[in-house]
């Protein structure tokens, strides 16, 4: 503080001082960037549950998909052309022989001469039986189990090791006449 006189009257005049000091700077820096570092880590470990999730969401889907093909194939049908445990040819009355069989970790649909993935390439197949039950009417299980080919988070551990298998049933249409 400075005091001045005046002849008049007296003046205090006080330098404030304005702004940080580095020390200040230098502190209130490191905790910005410690709690943006915290909170970019929760960020991205939210996208990678959120992107595995979507990953088993689709596999899912995918796998529920092929089922649900060749369940509905197989309830149109009136015959069994051929089976075998991870190989289906049926007789169906509107394509003709369809036939189901895993090829390089895909199922593969075959109408006549037209060829169909029922299953994507991302999800490898692993597993693909069809059996058969004896009496009447035949009941046809078919089990289908995938990987899904690259897991985006840490629920891989959580889900089954990014695994997917579903199973079902259905019986041949033709044996109801």
């Amino acid at each position: 503080m400075i005091k001045l006189q005046n002849k008049q009257k007296k003046i205090d005049v006080h330098f404030l001082s304005q702004g940080f000091t580095l020390l200040e700077l230098t502190v209130a820096i490191s905790i910005f960037a410690l709690l943006s570092l915290f909170v970019i880590d929760i960020y991205v470990n939210i996208s990678r549950v959120y992107m595995g999730s979507l990953d088993a969401r689709l596999a899912q889907q995918n796998v529920r998909g092929a089922v649900e093909t060749i369940t509905r194939y197989i309830r149109q049908s009136t015959g069994i052309t051929s089976i075998s445990a991870s190989e289906l040819t049926l007789d169906n009355p509107t394509d003709g022989n369809v036939n189901f069989k895993l090829d390089s970790g895909v199922i593969k649909m075959t109408k006549g001469l037209q060829i169909s993935n029922l299953t994507s390439k991302e999800l490898n197949i692993q597993k693909f039986e069809i059996s058969e039950s004896p009496g009447i009417p035949i009941i046809l299980t078919i089990t289908i189990q995938g990987e899904i080919a690259e897991p985006k988070s840490w629920e891989k551990g959580l889900s089954g090791q990014g695994n997917i298998e579903m199973t079902t049933s259905a019986v041949l249409k033709g044996q109801y006449y």
